[in-house]
């Protein structure tokens, strides 16, 4: 026991949070709330419950020429993930780009600055995933 409870220390974790039962918790696309993102040409639908703090999930569409906006920018999490549904997306880094299709998945550092475009000649789905959440509330 004094191992777990080191452990859970080391971690930032309260011991009791180990024996939890995870929320169940469905969300309809249809019901999925619109959030604004900032991007252009785009519609953001968060597909997890808003107050999930641990992982937050936004499915978007981007039409033909959609962006993240002017500028690199970082969002506060430690992991991103972008995976492509379908068509085609661009995501720019300080260092370089990565072009993605339908099928890929890119991970990396929500603070490295970057940006996104679909500069395929349709629209593109695409799952963003952020971890932790960078922001939940209960509205």
């Amino acid at each position: 026991m004094s191992t777990l409870v080191t452990l859970c220390q080391v971690l930032s974790l309260p011991v009791g949070s180990l024996f939890e039962d995870a929320d169940t918790e469905v969300v309809r696309l249809t019901e999925a709330p619109k959030i604004n993102m900032g991007g252009h040409d785009v519609i953001d639908r968060l597909i997890t419950p808003r107050a999930q703090s641990k992982v937050q999930v936004l499915r978007s569409h981007l039409e033909p020429g959609a962006n993240g906006g002017d500028d690199l920018y970082t969002i506060n999490c430690d992991v991103e993930v972008l995976h492509v549904v379908s068509g085609k997306v661009t995501v720019e880094f300080t260092g370089g780009t990565q072009t993605l299709a339908a099928g890929d998945t890119l991970t990396f550092s929500g603070r490295e600055p970057h940006n996104w475009r679909n500069p395929g000649p349709s629209p593109a789905e695409v799952l963003w995933t952020f971890v932790p959440a960078p922001w939940s509330g209960s509205r």
